[in-house]
């Protein structure tokens, strides 16, 4: 949590089923509580094709065919709900956005209107526009791997109380 609170974003990697998505919504949680505001987003194989789609609350008047447009008006939309205390936009899954969605999220970050955490699996390609995050370092990368079984039992018996 500490390096969303600095405004420094998070990218966490790691193969199918290792947990990343959860790592990102507990992230998001804390950063509500701790009176951040939050945006989430999912990319999808389904939607790849489609411009902003993972972004599609944020268009005032729904999608058109002017990219530029449509971009604008996400960043803006996304400003407007930031909190004192910031912003955080997370993103599931950015190795499936498309283009339109991949060049929102780099102008996110590089205007820093929002902290980004997103996940992203590893062994599938990705847009090296959004690898450049991590190895440019605007983004720090988090390499997230299975838990061995003593580390998962303490993990859920954190959450859930003795396990027999």
């Amino acid at each position: 949590m500490g390096l969303i609170e600095s405004g420094t974003g998070i990218a966490l990697l790691g193969t199918a089923g290792v947990g990343k998505s959860r790592l990102l919504h507990e992230l998001g949680d804390r950063a509500e509580r701790s009176g951040m505001a939050l945006v989430r987003a999912v990319a999808a194989e389904s939607t790849k094709t489609i411009p902003f789609a993972p972004f599609v609350e944020l268009l005032r008047g729904g999608p058109t065919r002017d990219r530029l447009l449509m971009l604008r008006r996400a960043l803006e939309a996304l400003g407007e709900q930031r909190t004192q205390r910031g912003l955080v936009l997370a993103v599931d899954d950015a190795h499936l956005l498309d283009n339109e969605s991949l060049v929102f999220l780099i102008n996110v970050v590089s205007s820093g209107v929002a902290t980004v955490g997103l996940t992203a699996r590893t062994g599938d390609r990705m847009a090296s526009d959004l690898v450049d995050l991590w190895t440019d370092g605007v983004v720090e990368r988090i390499d997230v791997g299975p838990l061995d079984r003593e580390t998962a039992r303490s993990a859920a018996e954190a959450r859930l109380g003795p396990i027999d």
